[in-house]
């Protein structure tokens, strides 16, 4: 149960800019509601004066948590929320890397044409066919996520020496603005839809050849990059009766590659053979080109 006066007493203890002995015990009392550290509590009492110094450091450690009413069980539970997620995603990231650092650079070295910005961002289904045709401030999400992923990772890394609730707080906070902002503008992004008409020119041309060359490559570097992670998926949804991640990861992945197929198939672009087993291991059906 969170404590009103506890707080309060922080703050007035704080307030005072020098204490004698009897408010430095006060004030080794209050720290001692805080964090139950009876040892710490008898060394300062024997000679509170030489400890004034290390009770308000104590007292301002603990002073934001309690002004935003959380107790020592909140930032936990704060903790057990956000922190796994993070992790998970961390090291799915990893796992894509080390499994795709050969073949990556195999296909830069092929495909000069590749779009340029194709790097990995966990939970995301990569850079859309028609980024360049998107409206800016959807456009800019891919750049801006790049650098809130990077701040999320460093935040991450900051918390792993850290052991007390206490010192966690004010990074755990920022994580999970930091970590909840990022996956609500990926799903803005993924799940934009252009109006009616968006895909003609503005002076009402088609699309150019060069346009659909590029739609068509973005497309291709999309499946190649993950028709392998999808089909990975299909079996985990399918090898376990209560798989509910799986099943959410494989239908969000399997609506952005049976995009970029489309994008394919409409443009009359071959698929290999190789890539259409693969494809059709996933469980993706193939539209036909009208």
């Amino acid at each position: 149960m969170y404590d009103d006066k506890l707080t309060q007493d922080m703050q007035s203890w704080l307030a005072d800019e020098s204490h004698d002995s009897a408010s430095i015990i006060h004030g080794a009392e209050l720290v001692l509601k805080l964090n139950r550290n009876v040892s710490m509590y008898q060394t300062i009492i024997r000679r509170p004066l030489k400890f004034e110094s290390k009770v308000r450091y104590e007292l301002n450690k603990f002073l934001p948590m309690r002004l935003e009413r959380m107790t020592l069980q909140d930032v936990k539970a704060l903790d057990a929320e956000v922190t796994p997620e993070v992790k998970e995603a961390i090291d799915e990231e990893q796992q894509f890397m080390t499994d795709n650092k050969d073949e990556e650079a195999a296909e830069d070295s092929e495909d000069s044409d590749a779009p340029a910005d194709m790097s990995f961002l966990p939970r995301a289904s990569g850079i859309r066919p028609d980024h360049d045709k998107l409206p800016a401030d959807v456009r800019s999400i891919w750049q801006q996520n790049k650098e809130r992923w990077n701040n999320i990772k460093r935040l991450y890394m900051t918390l792993l020496p850290l052991t007390q609730p206490c010192d966690r707080y004010e990074y755990l906070q920022q994580l999970k603005e930091t970590w909840y902002t990022y996956k609500r503008e990926l799903e803005r992004y993924d799940n934009y839809i252009a109006p009616s008409g968006s895909e003609v020119a503005a002076d009402g041309a088609a699309p150019s050849p060069v346009d659909i060359a590029k739609d068509i490559s973005n497309a291709r570097s999309y499946i190649t990059k993950y028709i392998d992670r999808l089909v990975e998926l299909r079996r985990s949804s399918l090898s376990a009766d209560d798989n509910t991640k799986a099943l959410a990861d494989y239908n969000n992945l399997l609506a952005k590659v049976q995009q970029r197929v489309t994008v394919l198939v409409e443009n009359a672009a071959p698929i290999g053979d190789d890539i259409l087993a693969k494809l059709n291991e996933t469980g993706l059906s193939l539209p036909s080109a009208e």
